[in-house]
């Protein structure tokens, strides 16, 4: 999920959601210190359906062996499913919390399994909208991420991607936040564990707000924030940056934008998120710098 904020109740009422951070200001501000504390709410020990699923679309769509970099990596599950499947995986995270526990998955897995990867991810703290990295990816991955500040802050990410870490026949992988979901969850309320979360959304900037506090303490509230873009919205983020849309999926199913089959397009309107598959552009083939 995406952007930070811990603060009391009553800070909470008061407040919007952030506004005008732009590239290259500290990721920090948005998410570190909600990943801190949500890492200890969420992150399961094992390998997951999900986790599994998106190895399947890396093989798919990019068979390796190779150099991932997945952005955003978490607690690690799906980084340490990656590099079990053969990739040699850079996994960066802004919460130091979560790179830490991205280690101690491994390990616990491999004391448990015996699983052993042939290259051990590596799990770094890192900004990745100011972060330096040496050399280029075969792949970039940013599972369920996209969407921390701005419209800037994610056309700056796009750009850095496609220009300093992509390789010139690489692919870009994402999850994008879809906003009919999150709508309809506006003014509603859930609980899971022992927590409970509010759901807000803003239908003028397509952006969602979810504030999560434990039941025995309401008046301490963290929330996240995340910018939502239809397919349409995220073709126009993405022109000039150097890179084009290949695909759009939803789970295993491929979908385009002006396709005729409604199916898609009501599933579209239940989920989350979807997935877009990315290559670099023709403007930028054959060369790592812009």
């Amino acid at each position: 999920m995406v952007a930070p904020i811990l603060e009391d109740a009553r800070t909470a009422r008061r407040r919007g959601h952030p506004r005008g951070l732009s590239a290259p200001e500290s990721l920090d501000r948005w998410c570190a210190d909600f990943f801190d504390v949500a890492s200890g709410w969420w992150s399961t020990p094992a390998i997951g359906p999900e986790d599994e699923r998106r190895v399947r679309l890396l093989r798919s769509v990019a068979p390796g062996p190779g150099r991932v970099l997945e952005l955003g990596c978490g607690t690690g599950a799906t980084a340490v499913a990656t590099a079990l499947a053969g990739y040699a995986v850079t996994g960066i995270d802004v919460s130091e919390v979560r790179t830490a526990k991205a280690e101690e998955r491994l390990t616990a897995l491999q004391e448990a399994d015996g699983a052993t990867p042939a290259t051990r991810p590596f799990f770094r703290r890192a900004d990745f909208y100011t972060t330096e990295l040496a050399g280029t990816f075969d792949v970039v991955t940013c599972w369920n991420g996209f969407g921390v500040g701005t419209d800037d802050n994610q056309r700056h990410l796009l750009r850095r991607i496609a220009t300093e870490w992509l390789d010139p026949d690489g692919v870009l992988i994402m999850d994008v936040y879809s906003p009919w979901r999150w709508a309809s969850m506006h003014g509603q309320s859930h609980e899971y564990r022992d927590l409970v979360c509010e759901n807000r959304f803003d239908p003028v900037e397509s952006r969602f707000e979810e504030r999560w506090w434990r039941r025995e303490d309401p008046d301490t509230v963290i929330s996240q924030y995340g910018r939502c873009y239809s397919p349409v919205d995220f073709l126009a983020l993405v022109n000039g940056l150097g890179l084009e849309v290949t695909e759009f999926r939803m789970t295993d199913r491929v979908f385009g934008v002006g396709a005729a089959d409604t199916s898609l397009a009501s599933a579209l309107l239940d989920r989350w998120d979807y997935t877009v598959v990315l290559r670099r552009g023709s403007e930028l083939s054959g060369r790592n710098s812009p």
